[in-house]
């Protein structure tokens, strides 16, 4: 989209002393990789299918390559299934597009607002890797008395299924109110916030007024939200509202037509990013919808849907090792574009789907000590 342009001046005079600040969940991953093909799903060797046989009391049952949220009793339960191959590695939505900015290492001054909760001693802390990375962790609260957010994610035929306890980030609500002027203050010095969904009832009406208070504070502040499957299944108000501020919205192709279900015509992609466009976003507001074979980037001109399509080879199953936060890393690359080239959006999509290509083809977060070379190529321009 090569005429796409972000209303807002991006020189390092703005006024702007944060360049992108993430707020979202805090999670522990553990990650399972399986051998199972999608002819397997729904069968006895199915890791997806026998959790959702174990967790009878889930309504509807644990569907593959969809989150859901669970108490701490039923992750448990979930884990005690796990074979011990499981990964450990830290996460959660926005923390993993935050980590793949840092790793880029593109001089870009980072931030993050979220609650940390306790771990087991032998896993990753968040509040040290936060320092390593040079990321500001100003208003990252850490609770000993709560447990980490957990999210088990079952990697079966290249997409993850993953099961998530929100765990301390059920105090995300408390934190924000009790802090309002000064979480206020601090987003909106930033030149982009990002935002991915909190698993609680109580966390988006709060956030809701964080996020319109930081508009009317400073306009230019651009907002981005990638909501996940959960926030797109039957949205509640506040998150209508939350989508509703965005200047670009990030989803996959079932997060879409969940988030169009409301849509009468019969849905296809076109109609349902039509639909979200013209119900659910700002009217300059941009609708990023990954698969795999790319990027397609829907905004209104003139009441009518245009759209840019940003195509690459997709990976074959065998070549994916780890789906889990592969739309966090295209996000980061995207933000990444959008705060070192504000004329023009194609580049960050561009970054943004090589670095996520590069991503399932390794477990966890072992693909990020590339990203300063991939990242680097393309400030240089190719």
């Amino acid at each position: 989209m090569p005429n796409t342009k972000i209303h807002s001046d991006f020189s390092r005079n703005d006024g702007f002393s944060r360049d992108i600040v993430g707020i979202g969940a805090l999670n522990l991953d553990y990650i399972m990789q399986t051998s199972v093909t999608v002819d397997d799903i729904g069968s006895a060797e199915s890791l997806v299918n026998t959790v959702s046989k174990l967790l009878t009391e889930l309504n509807p049952p644990v569907q593959w390559n969809t989150e859901r949220t669970v108490s701490e009793q039923e992750i448990e339960l979930a884990l005690a299934t796990m074979p011990p191959a499981a990964a450990v590695a830290l996460g959660g939505s926005a923390f993993n597009a935050i980590h793949a900015l840092s790793c880029m290492q593109l001089g870009l001054r980072l931030g993050y607002v979220g609650v940390a909760g306790r771990i087991p001693p032998d896993a990753p802390s968040f509040l040290h890797r936060f320092d390593v990375l040079g990321v500001d962790r100003s208003f990252v609260r850490h609770l000993n008395s709560r447990c980490s957010g957990i999210c088990l994610s079952i990697m079966e035929s290249g997409e993850p299924t993953m099961l998530t306890h929100a765990g301390a980030n059920t105090e995300m609500a408390y934190f924000l109110s009790t802090n309002f002027d000064e979480i206020v203050a601090y987003l909106a010095s930033a030149r982009v916030v990002h935002i991915t969904s909190f698993l609680d009832s109580s966390t988006p009406q709060q956030l809701l007024q964080t996020l319109r208070a930081v508009k009317k504070r400073s306009p230019r502040t651009l907002i981005s939200v990638d909501p996940g499957y959960a926030w797109c299944m039957e949205p509640a108000p506040a998150i209508k509202a939350i989508l509703a501020l965005s200047d670009f919205l990030s989803v996959n192709e079932l997060e879409l037509h969940e988030l169009a279900h409301g849509c009468p015509s019969p849905i296809d992609d076109e109609c349902a990013a039509h639909w979200v466009l013209q119900q659910l976003m700002k009217p300059d507001g941009l609708l990023l919808v990954k698969n795999p074979t790319g990027v397609r980037c829907y905004h209104l001109r003139q009441g009518e849907v245009s759209m840019d399509r940003h195509s690459h080879v997709p990976l074959a199953g065998i070549e994916i090792v780890d789906a889990t936060g592969a739309g966090d890393v295209f996000i980061g690359g995207f933000l990444a574009g959008v705060v070192t080239d504000h004329h023009r959006l194609t580049p960050g999509t561009l970054l943004g789907m090589r670095l996520a290509k590069l991503h399932l083809q390794h477990l966890g977060d072992h693909a990020l000590k590339h990203f300063a070379d991939i990242a680097r190529g393309f400030k240089n321009g190719y």
